[in-house]
């Protein structure tokens, strides 16, 4: 959505292991004139503002427990930045990512005018150890908020003649659920194997994260959809326009089958391509 000549907000749905490919994004950006400038730190809303078109290079890296004070962490946050400032990167923001499970973590963005610096992470190891974490969390807290809302959407249901759009909406939730679970730790499955095999670790492409994204933010729009579609009969409307209406609402559910459809394929074509071909 662009916000006047100069600046344009950028809804962008990310996992942990999208660190990669999200760096990608943001040069690709910065090359089409829009730098990144901050994000919003719970909608995950980027910021842009206009800018020369220039080749630049982003480096996200995921911290455990960062905190301003080595009172609060062992993790000491000025001099970690200091060090990397000193190498070339220059640390534009960061995300926090803290849960109510003892877990927190948080993602730290650099960028350089030189395409060339070493990134600041190089030890596969460490760098997959938060993410690690992250997705194993996150799955936790997936796993509760799914038990919970099946239970809200699904205490009452009898037989398919009952079916309406809120349960409708409790299916795909959960299908997105338990996808993003499977896939997810099938990542985390060959990212391990390639350590132990000595091997780099794939990291998800960027064209996997914007269909990714688009996909998320169209379960979104259903759940939207499925709030609209049950005021509707009580709005006093046209028959007409009713079911125009009606009609109109269903549009996100092919969009969804057919992201869904895009993102398939792209999940298999990531493993069978050559990493070194997978991001072009």
């Amino acid at each position: 959505m662009r916000i006047g000549k100069d600046k344009l907000i950028k809804f962008i749905r990310f996992n942990e292991n999208d660190c990669t490919s999200l760096e990608l994004y943001l040069e690709e950006m910065a090359q089409k004139g829009w730098m990144f400038n901050s994000i919003s730190p719970i909608m995950r809303f980027f910021q842009f503002k206009k800018c020369e078109s220039k080749k630049v290079k982003f480096c996200i890296d995921i911290l455990e427990e960062c905190s301003e004070s080595t009172n609060l962490s062992s993790f000491n946050m000025p001099n970690y930045i200091e060090i990397c400032e000193s190498t070339g990167w220059k640390h534009i923001t960061n995300i926090d990512n803290t849960t109510d499970y003892h877990y927190s973590s948080s993602y730290q963005i650099f960028i350089s005018d030189d395409i060339n610096t070493p990134p600041i992470q190089t030890d596969d190891t460490l760098k997959l150890e938060p993410v690690s974490k992250a997705i194993k969390q996150r799955f936790l807290t997936s796993i509760i908020t799914l038990v919970f809302i099946n239970y809200l959407v699904f205490k009452d249901f009898v037989d398919l003649e009952n079916l309406n759009w809120i349960y409708l909406f409790g299916v795909l939730f959960s299908a997105q659920c338990i996808i993003s679970a499977i896939e997810n730790f099938i990542w985390l499955y060959r990212a391990k194997k390639s350590l132990n095999e000595k091997e780099p670790i794939r990291y998800p492409s960027l064209k996997s994260l914007k269909i990714r994204s688009l996909f998320m933010i169209s379960l979104d729009l259903i759940l939207l959809d499925c709030i609209l579609l049950l005021l509707l009969p009580y709005l006093n409307i046209d028959y007409w326009v009713y079911l125009f209406i009606l009609n109109i609402l269903k549009l996100p559910y092919l969009v969804i089958f057919i992201l869904s459809i895009m993102l398939l394929i792209e999940i298999v074509r990531e493993n069978i391509v050559p990493m070194d071909e997978i991001n072009k």
